[in-house]
Order: structure tokens, then sequence, then C-alpha cells
């Protein structure tokens, strides 16, 4: 007996880059939990599944990334903290 596998409609799949994050840390700002990685030069960050990679910017200290086109997505890693702000949303340290 052979098995002939007949075809399957999956519908629509939607594709995405992968986009590594190197060695990441979990985070979380009051009720939300997201990951920093850095990869290369820049950093990446995860939230709600989603990774964005940030590219370095100037700081008075520390060190500061932030996302191209978008200057209020950004984290932020001075002393021994992490700042991170979503869309211009400054989130809880």
């Amino acid at each position: 007996m052979v098995f002939i596998p007949m075809p399957v409609n999956l519908g629509d799949l939607v594709l995405s880059r992968y986009v590594p994050m190197g060695f990441a840390s979990t985070l979380r700002c009051g009720g939300r939990e997201l990951a920093v990685g850095f990869f290369e030069a820049n950093a990446v960050l995860e939230v709600d599944g989603v990774r964005t990679v940030l590219m370095p910017v100037p700081a008075a200290s520390g060190a500061r990334f932030e996302a191209p086109g978008d200057p209020g997505t950004w984290v932020w890693n001075r002393e021994n903290a992490v700042l991170v702000s979503l869309g211009g949303e400054a989130l809880p340290e």
C-alpha cells in the first residue's frame, strides 16, 4: 500500500524575517514583560512577540538605543537601571 498525501489548503500564511537577539534579558516594566538583547552594534527589543532593531544614539551616560524613524521607542541602559519607552510612553523602571 502506498500513501499519497492529499493537498491541504492552509489559507494565507504571514511570514516575517527572523531578527536575531543575541544574549537577551527579560525585563518587567510595570505590568509589561519584554526582552532586550544585543546583536552586533545594535539592541533588539522584543515586545508582545515583535522584535525591533534599535540603533545606538548619543547619550549623556550609559548606552541608549532608539528605533529608526520612531524616537519615542528606545532603551537606555545606565548605571544599574534600564529605562524603556514604547511609542513615546515611558514604562516604569
